[in-house]
């Protein structure tokens, strides 16, 4: 492989996943042991991430990390030195993998990763979701109607790995030669949809306190989610909304096509953020992303233990205080 740096922006999770495993998968193959972190800009410094892609692991043939929301990569110290790690020969086999929902991130980190080491993964048209929907329980050879695919989209996040999750838990329930209706949709994908920092904030949007601890507790105990990455993810989803705002400000009101291009495409998020619109002011917003910077501070020097009080803690500001 050429150089050690790779970049996947956009909010189409599903394919931007697949390209990760896709470089892990061939690392593994070339190197024999791989040394893999998964790390998010949020929550891990420059400073941390460059510290293990130079020092390696005696144990391992070569190290991988993936930094998440690399948009959050801003400080010019931050960005010369990740500059000249990237230009430097590694004295360990080590690779980093930068990626984001934005759809870009600073340029001059852009430009140092060669073209054929990074890709926007667009978020799918809504007639091709359709088309692969329908194709997804062909393959089950199970048969489902168009309002049933619509309420799936309704439903579920959009991107393929969330349509791929959901549809999958579908077929679960049906037999070769069913037909999936709309009626069937709701009903099974409300007990069967896994919780997550994002399904967490549709609660809170929704201004769901007993709901949103429930969740929150779910999350706490998963050994794959930290406190400090709900609150990363938490924060990304205000932000967004802060984004909302302000594009609703500039164009004087809802406007569906100046909306998409501000990355609001699905009507799944649109329904979402002006259901959030109507709860949290522009001032409220902003309100919530300074109280989530000072509860992520406050995280990193406490035990482990007292996570979830502070994080049960913080929910009950965001609804019930509202700042």
């Amino acid at each position: 492989m050429g150089s050690p740096i790779y970049l996947f922006t956009g909010t189409e999770i599903g394919e931007r996943t697949s390209a990760v495993t896709k470089i892990k998968n061939e690392l593994t193959k070339q190197y024999g042991t791989l040394d893999f972190h998964n790390l998010y800009a949020d929550s891990s410094s420059i400073q941390q991430v460059l510290s293990l892609l130079q020092t390696g692991n005696l144990f391992m043939s070569a190290l991988c990390v993936v930094l998440n929301n690399a948009e959050e990569v801003k400080k010019a110290d931050d960005i010369e030195a990740l500059i000249k790690w990237a230009s430097e020969k590694p004295a360990f086999p080590s690779f980093l993998i930068l990626t984001s929902d934005a759809y870009s991130i600073n340029k001059k980190i852009e430009n140092i990763v060669p073209k054929n080491q990074k890709q926007i993964f667009w978020e799918m048209f809504e007639n091709k979701k359709q088309e692969w929907i329908r194709s997804f329980f062909a393959k089950e050879k199970i048969k489902i109607t168009d309002n049933a695919i619509e309420d799936i989209l309704q439903l579920v996040e959009n991107n393929t790995q969330a349509l791929k999750t959901s549809c999958s838990h579908l077929s679960l329930f049906f037999d070769e030669g069913a037909v999936i209706e709309d009626k069937n949709i709701e009903n099974i994908l409300s007990h069967t949809k896994e919780e997550n920092p994002f399904t967490l904030f549709d609660s809170i949007l929704r201004l769901n306190l007993q709901k949103s601890i429930t969740i929150s507790q779910k999350l706490m105990q998963t050994k794959n989610t930290s406190c400090i990455q709900i609150i990363s993810a938490l924060t990304y989803s205000f932000r967004r909304l802060l984004d909302w705002h302000n594009a609703i400000k500039e164009f004087g009101g809802f406007d569906e096509f100046n909306m998409k291009k501000k990355g609001f495409t699905s009507k799944t998020m649109i329904t979402q953020y002006k259901t959030a619109e109507k709860n949290f002011s522009i001032e409220e917003t902003r309100n919530i992303l300074a109280l989530l910077t000072s509860f992520d501070y406050e995280m990193r020097g406490l035990p482990v233990p007292l996570h979830n009080v502070l994080l049960d803690q913080l929910i009950y500001c965001i609804i019930k205080k509202r700042l």
